[in-house]
């Protein structure tokens, strides 16, 4: 049997997070990796390639409960725990597994679950971890064995120099909001398996479910417009941008090489270019500022009864605008 152990959030045992490496963009709530972009998210992508990838059972570890409508599927747990460390040591030791596949979510990584099983079982010990060409990577691989030697799993983790597996494939460490649209744009752009959820209605144009543009209302690809939005007559899409589920861009709009997040209204007649907007927070991302907007004319969230992008419904509002490191490695002798 093989298990995986997927960590969302950053809470953790006392010091854990400061003695972790990899970054990611910070949140006072949340992770970026449950933030729904070209109809999917980080954590759900990550599921389905462990479970393509030979893993028997994956445990998901999240700081707060609003993950476990990401997905679902017989062979996944959710579990919410203030202390997501101490939860993944439990459900690690839990699996009896020949091999417990470890992921920390920060950074998007396309890896080959088998491939990295292949490989540490060629090396020979007890820790595998997977880096890229800029450093390392939240991915590791621990053999049960040396669960009995230590009282952690952060300390598994540290416990010996561990072997380590060059990932082949695309990274997006998304360390920065700049990070985030670069993802979108690499996955409309076909240059990582992070694909639009949808129909691809023209080369380029992809529509989720039920989505709506009026019949004056332009598309250039590469756009995606998510499920049950809405698009009205003299819009204009372009240059790369994605309109998430349950959004609305009123009249005469036009939108260029920007993400309007789900459940989010954008007024009659404004021009959004270099931007992230969720419900009425607005980040630029080329002047690197981070506004709130008052008038619910221009920007506003749409209230109802669908799981939203943060635990509040906010994104870009638990978004520091200075990125700060999101510990996640241990380091040896500490």
């Amino acid at each position: 049997m093989i298990g995986a152990v997927v960590i969302v959030g950053s809470s953790g045992e006392d010091g854990a997070e400061r003695l972790l490496s990899s970054s990611t963009i910070q949140f006072e709530h949340g992770c970026v990796a449950c933030i729904e972009l070209l109809g999917r998210t980080v954590l759900g992508r990550t599921i389905e390639e462990l479970l393509r990838g030979r893993v028997d059972s994956v445990a998901v570890i999240a700081s707060s409960p609003f993950a476990s409508a990401v997905i679902g599927h017989e062979q996944v747990g959710f579990f919410a725990a203030q202390d997501v460390w101490q939860k993944a040591w439990e459900k690690a030791k839990g699996f009896h597994a020949e091999a417990v596949i470890v992921v920390r979510l920060g950074a998007y990584v396309e890896f080959d679950p088998a491939d990295l099983l292949q490989f540490h079982r060629d090396q020979g010990k007890a820790v595998t971890r997977a880096w890229s060409d800029d450093g390392s990577l939240d991915v590791w691989v621990v053999d049960p064995e040396i669960f009995a030697q230590n009282n952690g799993l952060v300390s598994c983790l540290g416990s010996e120099d561990p072997a380590r597996y060059l990932v082949p494939g695309y990274v997006n460490r998304l360390e920065s909001a700049r990070d985030l649209r670069q993802l979108i744009t690499d996955g409309l752009g076909a240059r990582c398996h992070f694909r639009p959820q949808g129909t691809e209605l023209r080369p380029g144009i992809w529509l989720g479910h039920g989505a709506e543009v009026e019949r004056t209302a332009r598309l250039v690809a590469p756009v995606y417009i998510g499920r049950a939005s809405k698009i009205a007559d003299q819009c204009l899409i372009t240059r790369g941008s994605n309109v998430e589920s349950n959004a609305k861009v009123d009249y005469g709009t036009v939108i260029e090489d920007s993400t309007v997040l789900s459940n989010t209204y954008v007024g009659i007649g404004l021009d959004l270019s270099h931007s992230i907007v969720d419900g009425d927070n607005l980040l630029h991302l080329q002047h690197g500022v981070s506004l709130k907007i008052s008038d619910p004319v221009v920007l506003r969230p749409i209230r109802d009864n669908r799981v939203r992008s943060g635990v509040d419904g906010s994104f870009l509002a638990s978004l520091k605008v200075r990125n700060v490191a999101m510990s996640s490695l241990p380091k040896k002798g500490q």
